[in-house]
């Protein structure tokens, strides 16, 4: 079992009508078990998809459950996770 595949799996059973979700941070490592790592509570840029490099394994988890990254206030210790349009979809190749 991978870090990040609790996320994956509450992702990907949401509850009916619900297209976005606001986690803090410390929800978002209640739900993992986990600690993020020191660059997810502070850069924007872990909470990117960068397809070119790779999907990296925190992404993976939202982008395969069909849904992505809206916004993200790490000094203000939050994300709010959104569902993928099939234009998204397309533009991400998962």
């Amino acid at each position: 079992m991978g870090k990040y595949d609790p996320l994956h799996r509450f992702l990907a059973s949401p509850t009916p009508g619900v297209s976005e979700i606001t986690l803090s941070l410390s929800q978002l490592e209640q739900l993992l078990g986990d600690e993020l790592p020191y660059t997810g509570k502070h850069s924007s840029h872990w909470w990117a998809c960068e397809v070119r490099s790779g999907i990296r394994p925190q992404s993976s988890s939202w982008l395969k459950a069909g849904w992505h990254v809206g916004a993200v206030e790490p000094k203000q210790a939050w994300v709010r996770l959104m569902e993928e349009t099939d234009q998204a979809i397309e533009e991400h190749g998962v």
